[in-house]
């Protein structure tokens, strides 16, 4: 672990439970990094990441 965090540039940790969300938010920004496809369903997603920013 300790090769990994080292090599890391930024390392972002999540501590608490998933609440407004949250979780469908961090799937869109993973999805938003590589290609948007069809199957998110856009307005949960546009209501779940200003809530969890």
């Amino acid at each position: 672990m300790a090769k990994t965090y080292g090599k890391a540039s930024r390392v972002i940790v999540w501590l608490r439970e998933t609440a407004d969300n949250s979780d469908e938010a961090l799937k869109a920004i993973r999805v938003a990094g590589k290609k948007f496809t069809n199957s998110l369903n856009k307005e949960k997603i546009q209501q779940a990441i200003p809530l969890l920013l």
